[in-house]
């Protein structure tokens, strides 16, 4: 895993030709966002902030996992777009195909101090493509698939992603890894905090 960046300011640089401008911290160089002309704004990726509280002592920096904002991003679209089937790549041929089974469970887990611990996440079935290109646009005459939305992530973002689903497959019950052709994974999710 790669440290976030831990600055306060950002430069730009050119992203691969384009008009689009990454977004890069200054003290670490992490691509922390990147210009977006169509919205007319930016992006940010959340998976590289961290956020300093004001008061806060110099080096507390709060960040969210993995898990935390991809199934955000996921409940987003699942929210605007109507569809739960995702193509997760990172701009290379190879990539996930991630169907968002149930975007909100709880589940509980002991830790090694024998700590009970129930945790809100969402079920997803997921299983490793090699033609991204393939599935998002199928050649004439092949079926085209319905509900189906691209997510791209920067590569680092990606690989951490990819661990995480496999770090969380591997901790279920071995029963209940697979699903027919599918692995399955639980991605946790923001809880709100009592006030």
């Amino acid at each position: 895993l790669e440290q976030r960046p831990q600055s306060t300011s950002v430069k730009s640089s050119l992203h691969d030709g384009k008009n689009a401008r990454n977004i890069g911290c200054s003290g670490c160089s992490a691509i922390i966002g990147t210009e977006d002309p169509v919205a007319e704004g930016l992006r940010l990726y959340k998976n590289n902030i961290s956020v300093k509280r004001t008061g806060a002592t110099e080096h507390a920096y709060e960040t969210h996992s993995i898990d935390i904002i991809t199934s955000s991003q996921l409940l987003d679209l699942i929210d605007h777009e109507g569809v739960r089937r995702f193509v997760i790549h990172a701009g290379r041929s190879d990539g996930i195909l991630l169907w968002a089974f149930n975007p909100d469970l709880r589940y509980s887990s002991s830790s090694a101090d024998h700590s009970i611990v129930s945790r809100r996440a969402m079920k997803v079935l997921y299983q490793n493509v090699t033609d991204v290109e393939g599935i998002l646009e199928p050649e004439d005459g092949a079926p085209t698939p319905l509900s189906l939305e691209e997510l791209f992530l920067p590569e680092n973002i990606y690989d951490e992603l990819v661990v995480s689903l496999q770090r969380s497959n591997l901790l279920m019950p071995i029963s209940a890894r697979i699903f027919r052709e599918w692995n399955v994974a639980l991605l946790d999710r923001l809880e709100k905090r009592p006030r």
